[in-house]
């Protein structure tokens, strides 16, 4: 399991289960939802600075996604504490 070490930028979404469609119904949106799976994005992100031109960028280096089975903020909090290096 790689580690993210650095500024992580994290989020939650909900994604779409195609094996769980609701077929031609427009389902509700948000959390508790048929069809709905929670997932957690990471990223690592380094700051770059180009010296010609004196401005600072940030440059992506690792994605890490996980689906999460519940909804409730301790798992979310696990999954942080697991991925990222606290040195």
């Amino acid at each position: 399991m790689n580690i993210l070490k650095g500024m992580i930028k994290f989020d939650e979404d909900y994604f779409t289960v195609e094996s769980v469609r609701i077929e031609k119904k427009k389902a509700k949106r948000g959390k508790d939802t048929i069809g709905k799976q929670s997932v957690t994005i990471m990223t690592e992100s380094t700051p770059l600075e180009d010296i010609d031109i004196r401005k600072t960028v940030r440059h992506c280096r690792y994605f890490k996604a996980k689906v999460l089975d519940t909804h409730v903020s301790g798992e979310t909090n696990q999954t942080i504490k697991e991925s990222i290096d606290n040195k």
